[in-house]
């Protein structure tokens, strides 16, 4: 390439980033539910959603800690309050006050009390039995997983605590395989995986954060990441859109192996992620999704973790 076309080039993938950041800054200031959540009423669901699933993994572990997400509880309850204040008290409060009715009877069944939230509770009349965790069995999952698509995803559970044995470096290799057949953009398959074990793998758990409480359960993980270098200047999210591609499928043919997994974000700020730099990851791999992978007891319990209804997230444009 000529001087000429070099800066040509250069100048080209400046104005690409350029604007790449000016449309981030409006979206994420317009858009980013920590802003102005408080009016949006779609905004303020996504976060009531959000922290009503943190008392359910709470409620889900092994030995869930006595008096547990008690600031959680009540912070929700607030949020609860404020949207029935400004939007009326309508069909999608009614599952994240079960899972509240849940948690404060589970906590009463500990021997805790919690008037304030009970109080509360009282207030909003009779709430339908919404369940916030349901017990599982791992034989049964198995089967399940190996059945139809649909008889595999509805089987699939985030897991949060698992047995000490070792998971089998074949049922791994088999998975990846599986996994290798995700499609990607002009068929670069630009993933990457990275296999952490032990104390290895409780350190980045440690560094992901969202396992706290529980990361010493797990075993063995699986960080999921993009190489930067298979994207062109203009396909700046195309890293998250691939490798986002490859952990669904790599999560879903573990669980078709029979693993029990739990994914685990990796949508963090660019300084935390340098810190992956401890860990051997190198700078030009996105990171994409971090997957606790172990052998699943025979019974054990789950967040129920309930879903939108379709009519709620899909259009038909005419």
């Amino acid at each position: 390439m000529t001087l000429y076309g070099k800066i040509k080039n250069a100048l080209k993938v400046r104005r690409s980033f350029r604007k790449e950041a000016r449309a981030f800054l409006r979206l994420n200031r317009l858009y980013n539910a920590s802003s102005a959540s408080g009016k949006d009423r779609v905004k303020m669901q996504y976060l009531i959603r959000r922290e009503a699933h943190t008392l359910e993994k709470g409620m889900s572990l092994r030995v869930p800690r006595k008096g547990f997400g008690q600031g959680k509880a009540e912070h929700l309850a607030e949020r609860i309050g404020s949207y029935a204040a400004r939007f009326g008290r309508d069909a999608f409060l009614e599952s994240p006050l079960g899972t509240l009715t849940r948690y404060v009877g589970y906590t009463e069944s500990e021997g805790g009390s919690l008037p304030g939230l009970r109080s509360f509770l009282s207030s909003y009349g009779p709430v339908p039995e919404v369940p916030a965790v349901v017990e599982v069995a791992a034989s049964d999952i198995r089967e399940k997983a190996r059945g139809d698509f649909d008889s595999l995803t509805a089987s699939r559970h985030s897991i949060r605590y698992f047995t000490t044995d070792p998971v089998p470096d074949s049922l791994i290799e088999e998975a990846l395989v599986i996994a290798s057949r995700t499609p990607s953009a002009c068929n670069r398959q630009g993933w990457k995986t990275h296999l952490f074990r032990g104390e290895r793998c409780h350190s980045l758990l440690r560094w992901q954060g969202g396992c706290r409480g529980f990361e010493d359960e797990i075993g063995t993980c699986i960080l999921v990441t993009a190489d930067r270098r298979a994207f062109l200047y203009y396909e700046t999210h195309q890293p998250y859109v691939d490798g986002g591609m490859y952990a669904m499928n790599l999560v879903n043919a573990l669980h078709y192996e029979g693993l029990g997994t739990i994914p685990l974000s990796c949508g963090f700020e660019a300084a935390k992620l340098l810190g992956l730099r401890d860990f051997g990851i190198p700078e030009n791999e996105a990171p994409v999704l971090l997957i606790g992978v172990g052998c699943m007891e025979e019974r054990f319990r789950v967040a129920a973790s309930g879903r939108r209804p379709v009519s709620e997230t899909h259009t038909v444009e005419k």
